[in-house]
């Protein structure tokens, strides 16, 4: 979009205030996401989601890194709201008390069901769309089970979405395009050497354009 576009200044100012920042985010869902096998396979990939290029590896939230800050006569206590030691032996039911009873966490990084909660892994800028796709996508697909679902968003998530659609679609209609433009030549011009020839001069002024747009590093 253009530099002086609402949506482009808009985006600026917000980031000029709140800093400029991306981040993976991995949804799960399952019947209770507060069940011991549900959240050992949050702790996995919350564990393996830090070593992903490009992550901050001190700034990923879930249920295991997310602390849990509780006031009482004493002053604040601050403590996590699950850990590897208490997965087995707090119940669900425990668990999902002490998430309701903070209002940070439940309904933002928890739904108020219990059903769905999610890991955010914030990266790095200028990070590499493709490597950060690829990678959580290699840890998401090891843990999918019938009862837990994975749902994947964020910016580097969605802008290689977006951009292997774009080369499979092109993939596509490139060549019908082609295909197109050699039957209606052959219908104006009636001769199979017109085709060749006009084919060819397309061709190389695709090729050349694209060249010197890489020669004079034009985007």
């Amino acid at each position: 979009l253009p530099a002086t576009d609402p949506i482009v200044l808009t985006k600026e100012k917000i980031d000029t205030v709140f800093g400029d920042k991306s981040a993976v985010i991995i949804g799960v869902s399952a019947s209770n996401v507060y069940q011991p096998e549900v959240l050992a396979v949050i702790e996995k990939i919350t564990e393996e989601v830090k070593n992903v290029p490009y992550v901050i590896r001190d700034d990923v939230d879930s249920l295991f890194t997310v602390n849990n800050i509780k006031s009482d006569d004493w002053g604040l206590t601050i403590d996590s709201f699950v850990n590897h030691k208490n997965i087995a032996t707090a119940t669900p039911a425990q668990l999902q008390q002490n998430v309701d009873a903070n209002e940070l966490v439940s309904g933002r990084l928890v739904n108020r069901e219990g059903t769905f909660t999610t890991i955010v892994a914030n990266v790095e800028e200028g990070f590499d769309q493709a490597v950060v796709h690829s990678k959580v996508n290699e840890i998401v697909a090891k843990y999918k089970t019938d009862e837990i679902t994975f749902y994947l968003s964020g910016d580097p998530i969605f802008r290689q979405d977006i951009d292997s659609g774009i080369q499979q679609d092109v993939g596509i209609f490139m060549p019908l395009a082609l295909l197109l433009v050699c039957v209606m030549i052959l219908v104006f011009f009636r001769s199979l050497r017109a085709v060749g020839l006009t084919v060819l001069v397309i061709v190389l002024s695709i090729v050349w354009t694209l060249g010197f747009m890489g020669w004079t590093g034009l985007p």
